[in-house]
């Protein structure tokens, strides 16, 4: 299994991300006048409502942890289901992205590889 490693040479630290409110709740840009569309989706069996578009990795391991762990051999796994079109279920690498559709559902778990 292909994943992410954290806090170490060259790899992603999750704990200089946005904050999780930053993630579920977008604002309206100026003159606008509405509130952006939300999509439910659930991320490690709690459920979530995010901005209806494509969602990265990254943030879905920011939705998953309230603190990510971190160190040298730590990596994360992201599989997806109920998703969009010709691909409704799969895994989701570091770097990529996903469309989002209404209920999909995410697993994200970390791998001490140690």
């Amino acid at each position: 299994m292909l994943g992410l490693r954290l806090a170490s040479a060259g790899h992603h630290d999750y704990t200089e991300e946005p904050e999780l409110s930053d993630l579920v709740q977008a604002k309206p840009e100026q003159g606008q006048g509405h509130e952006p569309k939300t999509i439910n989706i659930i991320v490690n069996s709690r459920p979530r409502s995010v901005p209806e578009k494509d969602i990265t990795f990254d943030e879905l391991v920011r939705l998953a942890f309230d603190n990510p762990p971190t160190g040298e051999n730590i990596y994360f796994t992201i599989t997806y289901q109920r998703g969009q079109g010709n691909k409704p279920e799969g895994t989701l690498l570091e770097g990529e992205t996903v469309r989002l559709h209404e209920g999909m559902i995410f697993i994200v778990t970390a791998t001490d590889r140690s």
